[in-house]
């Protein structure tokens, strides 16, 4: 199976506010880049937003090593926060939950890895 590196990022200006988001996928030596913005949203939709609109670009079943500096990002996924959501009555749920899902939903088969950044201090 072939092998996909993913780097993520988002952020806005204010929290809420303006925010955009942008994916690099790296595959054979190749360098790909997804982007958007939203005109109102939060710092961690745009993280999230991200890892789903990347891992959407891939094609096919592959093996997809996803980078981020958002450890929500990382945690809802490694650490499966995304079950405790499944379990909340909808109305309760965080606000985030939705976006959780739609990257299950669309991807229930890509073998995803998350691990840190690592930035030099």
């Amino acid at each position: 199976m072939t092998e996909v590196t993913l780097y993520t990022d988002g952020a806005c200006s204010g929290n809420p506010g303006p925010g955009g988001w942008a994916a690099l996928l790296v595959e054979d030596g190749a360098e790909r880049i997804v982007s958007g913005a939203e005109p109102h949203t939060t710092n961690q939709r745009m993280e999230l937003r991200a890892a789903i609109e990347g891992l959407a670009a891939v094609a096919g079943r592959r093996t997809v090593h996803v980078f981020t500096d958002s450890s929500y990002v990382m945690n809802c996924f490694r650490d499966r926060w995304w079950t405790r959501w499944e379990a909340t009555v909808a109305d309760q749920r965080t606000d985030n939950a939705d976006q959780c899902f739609a990257v299950l939903a669309d991807h229930p088969d890509t073998p995803a890895e998350f691990g840190p950044v690592i930035t030099a201090s």
